[in-house]
């Protein structure tokens, strides 16, 4: 779906084609062309075709579309090289595969949970920058990196705090698996694990699990705990 009006001009890529919608409304009422990726399989090559059709100066992608984290990588990589900036739509849910495609070339990112407003400015903020600084949206949420006054910041051994059953979780957001995934896959409640979380965040004294995963990678952690230590199925 195609609405006409001004340029930058935006592609919304998500699975929520009524999310899509009121998104390309609102850029519609402010002057901004858009197009919509939503219905149907949404693939690498669907979405690189949309957008050599309709040449957008900004991707608006979310991260739950169904795709493994490397295919998400790979997309915004791919939109990056192509000079298309990427601003992510995301949940705190996804901190390593967010933290990933942020790395990849992604513009910024928004938690999915905040206010259109908030996301409007933030689509036309990140379209009109002529910098390729990351524009994060929620600063508590979407902070890359834990607090530099912090005890723990750069310390594997903070991590020795952490039980066993909390660095299998901390192991498992690293993998980018949700609190949704890992709680079935450990065979306990989702309430179980965000109290693990929560436990996590305070231990390794960070405000997200996005900032636990940039802890977690600056101290080339886990040194003790293996993976395989949590089941797949």
């Amino acid at each position: 779906m195609t609405r006409g009006g001004h340029r930058p001009r935006v592609m919304v890529v998500d699975g929520h084609a009524i999310f899509a919608d009121c998104v390309a409304l609102a850029l519609c009422v402010h002057g901004h062309e858009t197009s919509e990726v939503t219905s149907g399989p949404i693939t690498l090559r669907r979405v690189l075709d949309a957008a050599k059709r309709f040449a957008p100066q900004l991707v608006l992608l979310d991260l739950q579309l169904g795709h493994d984290s490397a295919e998400c990588v790979d997309l915004t990589a791919a939109l990056a090289r192509r000079n298309i900036r990427v601003l992510l739509l995301a949940t705190d849910d996804q901190p390593a595969q967010l933290l990933a495609c942020l790395e990849a070339g992604a513009a910024g990112a928004f938690d999915k949970s905040g206010a259109l407003d908030d996301l409007i400015h933030l689509i036309e903020d990140t379209a009109g920058s002529n910098t390729s600084t990351s524009i994060p949206a929620r600063e508590g949420l979407f902070s890359s990196s834990p607090d530099p006054g912090t005890a723990t910041a750069g310390r594997p051994e903070a991590f020795d705090n952490l039980t066993r059953s909390e660095g299998e979780v901390l192991v498992g957001l690293i993998d980018g698996l949700s609190s949704h995934r890992l709680a079935v896959e450990r065979g306990v409640s989702v309430a179980t694990v965000r109290s693990q979380i929560r436990a996590i965040l305070l231990k390794l004294d960070v405000h997200s699990q996005l900032a636990a995963v940039a802890l977690a990678r600056q101290a080339d952690w886990p040194h003790s705990i293996a993976s395989s230590l949590i089941p797949r199925g």
